[in-house]
């Protein structure tokens, strides 16, 4: 990531967004982040991806 010591948070381009629930969420958990991901309204060059579960990521 190229990160060095003591960089600012607000230094930090966010590009990508991976968002996994664990096993034991339920099915509201994920559309209630699912709505926060949306109305955070993310730059249109951030990519966000939100995963029900531990399961495979193709």
């Amino acid at each position: 990531m190229g990160l060095t010591a003591n960089t600012s948070m607000v230094e930090i381009k966010i590009d990508k967004v991976f968002i996994s629930l664990s096993m034991n969420s339920h099915t509201e958990d994920l559309r209630s982040t699912a709505k926060s991901v949306l109305a955070a309204r993310p730059d249109a060059g951030v990519v966000a991806i939100i995963v029900p579960g531990p399961g495979l990521i193709k």
